[in-house]
């Protein structure tokens, strides 16, 4: 079976890039619109080859340009969340390995197998974001470190929002 993420070879993305779309012969006769999974692997794998949102919409008959951006960056976050859900199953599934395998004996009252079933059960918490944010208080000191930085970074004026006199929302800095 082929790599549906493959990137065409240059011959392939020419052809693409200067063919008529599916969609485009929509209603033509013994022309079929291609399905939406078929042209969304289409459109990235054509984008990995390094073609313009321009290119793509053409071959694969997106509207414009920006409604193909928009389906290649939906399909690279869906991609994306959907690697990271498979990599916390796996990792959930070896810290189950690894807390079977010490259960017994921490059960027991083995000190050093009920050390290393908490910090699996720690990392397994951490892993699915199930402990509670700590709040992380900066001194006066950082907080101005922090603030010159981040106004040295940020063209224009940074607001403090726990200064008081400070500008709210819509209303201008004052001028000194």
């Amino acid at each position: 079976m082929a790599d549906q993420w493959a990137v065409p070879d240059r011959e392939t993305v020419i052809e693409l890039a200067n063919s008529r779309s599916p969609k485009l012969d929509q209603g033509v006769p013994g022309h079929e619109p291609i399905n939406r999974a078929a042209r969304i692997t289409q459109a990235v794998s054509l984008r990995l080859a390094g073609m313009t949102y321009a290119q793509i919409a053409e071959a694969t008959g997106y509207s414009s340009p920006a409604a193909c951006q928009q389906a290649i960056y939906r399909a690279s976050e869906r991609m994306l969340r959907e690697a990271i859900d498979e990599f916390r199953e796996l990792e959930n599934s070896r810290l189950d390995r690894l807390q079977a395998a010490v259960w017994q004996s921490a059960m027991q009252g083995n000190a050093q197998a009920v050390t290393s079933v908490v910090k699996v059960m720690e990392r397994r918490a951490k892993l699915n974001g199930l402990d509670a944010p700590q709040q992380v208080v900066i001194n006066e000191e950082h907080r101005t470190s922090i603030l010159t930085l981040i106004d040295d970074l940020v063209p224009g004026e940074v607001i403090d929002v726990h200064d008081e006199t400070a500008p709210g929302p819509g209303q201008a800095a004052p001028t000194p």
